[in-house]
């Protein structure tokens, strides 16, 4: 059952005042999920990101469990290791996640695989995965 929100895009200020957008945000009344994809291989600096966001997120709301996922096409296994250690997962497109979705090179949100223009501001130019 869905009983949550779900925001894409989410904002946030890290350290040095320095902005980051988490890809997908899931937020249920008690805790909170961390959603980041990538196009290609899991790369250690994509675990450093997520780690950051996780924390972020945690530091923002500490009265929630906050989780970490990671979505990409594969995954060394020295990162799922630091994955693991962390709490977070990983999940595989076309495996754990039917992909039928692609993101606007504009805005960087999702629309459906079918769609000519971003739903959200008009945009024709897409990354498919």
């Amino acid at each position: 059952m869905f009983n949550g929100r779900v925001e894409s895009q989410y904002k946030i200020t890290l350290s040095r005042e320095r902005i980051g957008f988490i890809d997908i945000i899931y937020f249920k009344p008690d805790e909170i999920t961390v959603i980041e994809l990538k196009r290609e291989v899991i790369k250690k600096i994509d675990v450093s990101q997520l780690t950051e966001y996780v924390d972020r997120v945690k530091d923002m709301f500490p009265e929630c469990n906050v989780y970490g996922i990671i979505a990409g096409q594969e995954i060394t296994n020295e990162n799922k290791h630091s994955l693991t250690i962390r709490g977070f997962k990983f999940k595989k497109y076309f495996r754990d996640i039917p992909l039928q979705l692609k993101l606007c090179l504009n805005c960087r949100k999702a629309v459906a695989i079918y769609e000519n223009k971003c739903k959200w501001c008009d945009y024709e130019e897409f990354i498919t995965f």
